[in-house]
């Protein structure tokens, strides 16, 4: 109802209450005969005419009073009711603000975690086989020695050289050479353990940490990989072979010992015909093998030295 119609209910209560008195006095001279004339019935009313007129007139501003308080009451609620709507639509404009920034902040996060990922492999990993690469395999060797000598729970190290690399490049392309160093960096990561880790060392060599070993496990896991490397087609040389170099930690060995002694055990099993695994035991680099036999019971087998 508007404010206006609100504000005029009680003179729309008193004309209502003026034309009622007009009419009861019309009606008393035409119907009941009760006044002469009109004017005798509107001005002088008998006391239960005049009365009842005024009881009706009192009514009625009563009810013109009541409406005008309850219209007041109506009016202030929908104005109440359209503020809040207003509000309303002020928290859903924020929500939307809100949604749309923290969108925004959740993608520019992950976007920064996706550039941080990115840079951790690129200073973690070796970009073409996904593999550590030297520098972090240096690192997780260096934390690994540190930890077994706490533990004492052996630690061994395996250098791995691809045989003759060299010719696959020359008959085939370097993509192919690419192929088969992505494929043997994969064998390496499939055949040993979750706890070990495969880095690639330079070129055509490999390096990888076992800790948690004794040298006797190392020697069969290591022995495993090699004739499954020999077994396998690699596409697209067909038939390739690795050689090792296997050295376990000495107390109190510092890791450049140790990784020499890897070196040096992987050297000899390629100047005696590839395709084998030597082990060095000596610390020494200037001394000669000392006992050199067949370990295992294939024709290329591990080496001792």
């Amino acid at each position: 109802m508007p404010e206006q119609l609100l504000g005029r209910l009680p003179l729309l209560g008193l004309l209502v209450a003026a034309l009622f008195w007009v009419l009861d006095a019309i009606i008393d001279v035409s119907l009941f005969g009760t006044h002469d004339t009109f004017s005798d019935a509107l001005l002088n009313p008998n006391p239960h005419e005049l009365w009842m007129r005024c009881v009706v007139i009192v009514l009625l501003l009563v009810f013109a009073w009541h409406a005008r308080r309850l219209g007041n009451k109506l009016v202030d609620s929908m104005d109440l009711l359209k503020e809040q709507e207003h509000e309303l639509g002020n928290h859903r404009d924020m929500h939307h603000v809100l949604k749309r920034q923290t969108d925004e902040l959740a993608r520019k996060v992950m976007r920064e975690a996706s550039e941080k990922e990115e840079l951790r492999k690129l200073a973690y990993l070796d970009p073409l086989t996904g593999l550590y690469n030297r520098r972090r395999i240096e690192e997780i060797l260096d934390a690994s020695r540190m930890t077994e000598r706490l533990s004492h729970n052996g630690l061994c190290v395996l250098l791995c050289d691809i045989d003759h690399f060299k010719s696959v490049n020359d008959q085939f392309g370097h993509f192919a050479g690419d192929r088969v160093l992505v494929r043997i960096g994969q064998l390496l990561k499939d055949h040993f353990r979750r706890g070990d880790a495969v880095g690639r060392w330079g070129g055509e060599e490999f390096l990888v940490v076992l800790p948690n070993l004794t040298q006797a496990e190392a020697e069969v896991i290591s022995e495993n990989f090699r004739a499954r490397v020999e077994r396998e087609y690699h596409p697209p040389k067909g038939k390739l072979t690795v050689s090792l170099g296997l050295a376990m930690l000495k107390p109190d060995e510092l890791t450049e010992s140790l990784l020499k002694r890897a070196d040096r055990a992987l050297m000899l099993a390629k100047q005696n015909g590839r395709n084998r695994m030597y082990i060095c035991e000596c610390v020494n680099e200037s001394k000669e093998p000392a006992v050199q036999h067949d370990c295992k019971p294939f024709e290329l087998a591990s080496q001792r030295i």
